[in-house]
């Protein structure tokens, strides 16, 4: 990291854009995009695993209740 005076470069930089409120306006709004960006990414990715789920499907009755994993195997292949 380079040092300009007694100032790390990173904290110079930082200052410079504090002196330029249309510097700070413009990072400020693409912080602001890039959050409502990722909440939309995760709004997305909910409803696109909520609509993976069948709604409404009753579970078939009198169906076999698998006790064991042969028994669990048996009824997937037979279609129980």
């Amino acid at each position: 990291m380079e040092v300009y005076g007694n100032m790390p470069l990173s904290e110079a930089y930082d200052r410079a854009i504090q002196g330029r409120p249309d510097i700070v306006q413009v990072l400020e709004q693409r912080k602001a995009a890039q959050a409502a960006q990722n909440n939309n990414q995760k709004v997305q990715w909910k409803q696109n695993a909520a609509s993976s789920i069948p709604q409404g499907q009753a579970m078939q009755s009198g169906a076999p209740v698998a006790n064991t994993m042969r028994e669990a195997l048996e009824n997937a292949m037979t279609g129980n």
